[in-house]
């Protein structure tokens, strides 16, 4: 499957973009991604990305204190948490 697509939701997505790190484009996210993930391990991210925005970086209150991006995440550097 190597021109498979990656699953990026809604809430993916939003962290990506609150860290700074790609842009609101699904094209453009999943560019960026291929560039940094091996293809073994785009899957395990998209879940893993899923839980962390359950969990601490929920769009209405996160919990950016908590987090383990902190430091290279925009959001958090900009919201003086």
């Amino acid at each position: 499957l190597v021109n498979a697509a990656m699953s990026l939701g809604g809430i993916a997505g939003g962290i990506l973009v609150s860290a700074g790190i790609t842009m609101k484009d699904p094209v453009k996210i999943e560019t960026a991604l291929r560039g940094l993930l091996p293809p073994e391990e785009s899957n395990d991210f998209c879940h893993r990305t899923v839980l962390h925005g359950r969990a601490v970086c929920v769009a209405r209150r996160p919990r950016c204190s908590e987090c383990v991006l902190k430091e290279i995440c925009e959001y958090a550097q900009n919201s003086g948490e």
